[in-house]
């Protein structure tokens, strides 16, 4: 719409002569009184009252004409956009025409060439139609799909007034470029997944524009009524509420040393010098981009309020600097403080460490000049000593004043001790000891060197250490009473290594010479007696002593006889030291043959039965194991008891006698013997006898095979000759270590495929198959090894 148009809302001579004539014609109710009512575009009312004639209508209009099937076909808009609805024609012009070449080029660029001449012919109504000349040649790159068809598209799209370059349609408001093909997501018609083209730009008719610009001017002079406008309301914020809303402080450029700088802007449409980058930063590089989208007023002025803004922006920003600065002033000052304060209590330290350090230098200059004119006797040290370390703990650790002690106390300690005899004088000097212990001893590990020991280790390997050896050397090793009670006084006292220094330097090598002269047929002290004390000290550091002294017992035990009561006397405080499984292997070596000899010689005579043997071999219960013994008496007694009882049934006996008989051999087993099943059993099967015997009144059965009766004059040339016990290949090389004297025994819970592991000295072996294996560390293995030369690799390590 233009700028002289307007709206007719006059009444006309039409309207009055029509008014209250209910017969006369109206005007039918279109689409377009439906949807805009008094506001609808419709014909003037000169063209309405005048007649038209028959067979003639104006297109848009719902006459009815009957249709020339001889006519070409002609193709009918099928209507625009919304936005692009073409001017309203003349009122007063009673043909239609299309729009020409050169009225279309008129809204199109001036740079384009002019359209070429049209014709025109008359349509049947009246009405002219335009067209292209058929003449024109269609585009060179556009449809060259034609050639291979006789073109008819492009024939039709030029006389219906199509220009290259542009859009679709009367008004050139279609799309300009083809569809082109592009993949969709999925299946649908053309535009189900969005428009084809999505980069187009949208075009807004002019004449929407020019609707759009009448309506804001009008705005203006719009009327308000009488009542008075209101007055704008100012809101003010004071600096603390502006802080409390939480507005953040923009970053600026520091302008500092460029603010004299001259900056040329050309980033707008036109160039601007500016004074300074912080015009730049200010936010005013492009003003009039920042004016499009304010809103304006009546006589309003865009930028003065845009530099308001700007000054209101700048007061804001220096409130919030001032404020930061403000907060970091306190911070500063509260830090400030916090470190005055702490500064204050260093000084104060420093002022109190200077006091205790010359107090600290005092006394030690007193303990220098009394111990240079030996004036400093023990107790007067152990004063100062003490004090040091009570009254300057922190300095006495931190400077390690015990290591003065070296020079000072450890030759007043040395004369103490001149002339101490520990084995005769075993408490001389421990209260003085006792009491350098508190001052002197630190927590600290000895790791094997001088260095690593503290002040307190150093006294006693100094000045205790060194009267102790001496008296070690020359002590006496059956005489033990007097060293053990001396090392258990002196026990708790001692460190552990000082202590095991004692044991495996000084004394095992003086208790292991002692065993090896040790025999126990001639000797009259028992070994047990001077070497059993030393247990509760030496524990497990005896363990190498034990071959030695079972090798000489099995020795002394070869011409042994039951009757002698005395080896058992010297085995039996050996059964604890010893372990389990190689003291069972000792007495099984050496006292059961011995007492099954006892039994085979044993007479059983129920006529007068002398129990001596019996009670010979009944008096080791206590020391061999249970198992043992039950299947030594199986063996060797059992059957010819059994073979006597059945001998002597079978002469019709004093059946009485028997049964006493019975129950006194009964009585006889001790408890643990007659609880155990083997026993019963065989007490069982000479009640079966004798109750057979009773019951049938004839024989009993005969004797139980596998016992033989000995001659007595051959069992006395067996006597003779030393009875050889058959020996497993472990019992051998066992016999072997302690022959050697090296120590042979299982290892806890080590086992190599499914053999026990033994320690053979410093090696490891394990038997299999009687074939000894032996740990090689160089090459991770097990090499299997003779017996001698395993003896020799001990011997060489």
């Amino acid at each position: 719409m233009s700028d002289t148009e307007y709206e007719k809302f006059e009444i006309t001579d039409y309207d009055l002569e029509n008014e209250f004539n209910p017969g006369g014609r109206r005007r039918k109710f279109t689409k377009e009184d439906a949807i805009y009512g008094i506001w609808a575009e419709h014909d003037s009312d000169e063209e309405d009252e005048k007649p038209k004639p028959s067979g003639w209508r104006i297109r848009g209009t719902t006459g009815k004409q009957k249709t020339s099937m001889r006519d070409p076909v002609m193709f009918i808009s099928g209507g625009v956009k919304k936005g692009t609805m073409p001017e309203a024609e003349d009122e007063e012009e009673k043909e239609e025409t299309f729009p020409t070449a050169e009225k279309v080029d008129s809204s199109d660029s001036d740079d384009e060439p002019p359209a070429a001449p049209v014709a025109s012919r008359q349509t049947k109504g009246g009405a002219k139609r335009t067209g292209w000349k058929a003449s024109q040649a269609a585009p060179k790159d556009f449809g060259k799909w034609e050639q291979h068809t006789r073109g008819i598209g492009m024939k039709l799209l030029m006389k219906m007034g199509y220009q290259e370059g542009k859009g679709l349609g009367k008004n050139q408001q279609g799309i300009v470029e083809p569809v082109q093909a592009v993949q969709r997501k999925g299946k649908g018609a053309i535009g189900a997944h969005g428009p084809e083209q999505p980069n187009r730009p949208k075009v807004i008719p002019e004449e929407v524009k020019e609707a759009e610009e009448f309506q804001r001017q009008l705005a203006q002079w719009k009327r308000t009524g009488d009542k008075k406008q209101k007055k704008p309301k100012y809101v003010y914020r004071t600096a603390d509420e502006l802080v409390a809303s939480g507005v953040k402080l923009k970053k600026t450029l520091d302008t500092s040393g460029i603010s004299k700088v001259k900056v040329i802007d050309m980033r707008g449409k036109k160039q601007r010098v500016l004074s300074g980058y912080e015009a730049i930063a200010s936010g005013i590089t492009r003003p009039e981009e920042q004016f499009t989208g304010l809103t304006t007023q009546n006589f309003d002025i865009p930028e003065l309020r845009h530099n308001l803004d700007l000054l209101v922006d700048m007061v804001e920003q220096d409130i919030l600097a001032n404020d930061r600065r403000v907060k970091f002033e306190k911070d500063v000052q509260l830090n400030m403080e916090y470190e005055k304060e702490r500064l204050e209590e260093i000084l104060e330290q420093e002022k109190n460490q200077v006091d205790q350090l010359s107090r600290l230098l005092d006394l030690l200059d007193l303990i220098e000049q009394k111990s240079a004119s030996n004036q400093l006797n023990m107790e007067q040290c152990f004063k100062c000593f003490q004090q040091l370390k009570t009254d300057f703990y922190e300095d006495y650790k931190l400077y390690d004043l015990s290591q003065l002690a070296v020079a000072i106390v450890f030759p007043l300690m040395k004369r103490q001790l001149i002339g101490w005899k520990p084995l005769e004088q075993p408490l001389r000097g421990k209260e003085l000891i006792v009491q350098w212990k508190k001052v002197l001893e630190e927590d600290s590990r000895f790791a094997g060197t001088a260095a690593s020991m503290d002040t307190y280790q150093r006294l006693l390997w100094e000045v205790w250490m060194p009267p102790v050896r001496s008296a070690i050397l020359d002590w006496p090793a059956r005489q033990c009473d007097s060293l053990t009670d001396f090392l258990e006084q002196w026990r708790p006292l001692l460190p552990a290594w000082i202590l095991s220094n004692v044991l495996e330097q000084l004394i095992m090598p003086r208790l292991q010479s002692e065993v090896e002269g040790w025999d126990p047929r001639t000797d009259i002290v028992p070994l047990h007696s001077w070497l059993h004390p030393w247990l509760p000290l030496m524990g497990a550091r005896l363990e190498p002593l034990y071959a030695p002294i079972r090798h000489k017992l099995s020795n002394a035990l070869t011409a042994w006889h039951p009757s002698d009561g005395s080896a058992k006397a010297i085995l039996m405080p050996w059964k604890n030291v010893f372990s389990p499984g190689t003291w069972d292997a000792f007495l099984v070596r050496n006292i059961v043959p011995k007492l099954e000899i006892c039994l085979d010689e044993f007479v059983i005579n129920p006529a007068s039965q002398s129990l001596d043997t019996w009670h010979w071999v009944m008096s080791w219960i206590d020391l061999i194991a249970t198992s043992t013994m039950i299947s030594t008496l199986d063996k060797c007694f059992f059957p010819k008891w059994l073979q006597v009882l059945t001998q002597w049934l079978s002469a019709q006996p004093n059946y009485e006698e028997i049964t006493g008989w019975y129950l006194g051999w009964k009585s006889l087993l001790p408890e643990p013997l007659a609880s155990h099943p083997i026993v019963r059993e065989r007490l069982r099967q000479a009640l079966d006898v004798m109750n057979h015997t009773v019951s049938r009144g004839g024989p009993a059965n005969p004797p139980p095979p596998g016992y033989k009766r000995q001659d007595p004059t051959k069992r006395l040339v067996i006597d003779a000759i030393p009875k050889q016990a058959t020996l497993s290949f472990r019992e051998l090389v066992e016999r072997r270590a302690e022959e050697n004297g090296i120590l042979f025994a299982p290892l806890p819970n080590r086992y190599r495929e499914g053999k026990q592991i033994f320690t053979f000295g410093p090696l490891q072996v394990y038997i299999d198959r009687q074939v000894v294996f032996r740990w090689e560390p160089a090459i991770n293995q097990w090499l299997p090894t003779s017996l001698g030369e395993l003896l020799q690799k001990v011997h060489g390590s």
